[in-house]
């Protein structure tokens, strides 16, 4: 499992959270923009600064039937990160743009 409980606005896209799915983990992220786009999807959010709410995720993500939901979700998920996806998607923006 994975825990970001970051405070900070300034937290990035959360690239850490999409490898954490494909090696599949669980996830639990702040709810902050960029964790939220990326691990809103697949994995849990809990408020900034709410140890109760931390807390009570991990304690749900402790069941095994939970948790390999999530997992499910995130390895889905992180396909459509692939290098290879996202090659293809470069591609079509270029030919597109030209």
């Amino acid at each position: 499992m994975l825990t970001i409980p970051s405070v900070s606005e300034n937290e990035a896209f959360g690239l850490v959270t999409l490898e954490a799915a494909a090696a599949g983990c669980a996830v639990i992220a702040t709810d902050l923009p960029g964790l939220r786009d990326v691990v809103g999807s697949f994995g849990m959010l809990v408020p900034p600064n709410d140890l109760e709410a931390l807390r009570k995720a991990l304690i749900h993500l402790s069941r095994e039937d939970i948790r390999s939901r999530y997992i499910e979700r995130g390895l889905r998920e992180a396909k459509k990160y692939r290098w290879e996806e996202t090659g293809r998607k470069y591609a079509a923006l270029y030919r597109e743009l030209v």
